[in-house]
């Protein structure tokens, strides 16, 4: 039966890695190609999934890359 834990356990940071590759590598390609809602779109997922398997220090970047991107937009260097 603890294979069940193991298994589930490596799913979930299989999907904490995945989601934290994903998003610092789009992060890269939205900001250079000024798609900020994208952007927003992505660290506002991100950090859900991050509050989701309990990563605080994650989710605090995503949430740091979300605001950012609110700055940016604010100013109007889209």
């Amino acid at each position: 039966m603890a294979w069940v834990f193991y298994t589930a356990l490596v799913a979930a940071c299989a999907a904490v890695i995945t989601t934290t590759f994903l998003a610092v590598t789009l992060a890269r390609y939205l900001d250079y190609r000024r798609y900020f809602d994208d952007w927003i779109t992505l660290t506002t997922r991100a950090a859900a999934v991050f509050r989701e398997f309990g990563d605080r220090h994650r989710e605090g970047q995503t949430q740091m890359a979300w605001a950012i991107t609110h700055n940016e937009l604010r100013l109007g260097r889209s």
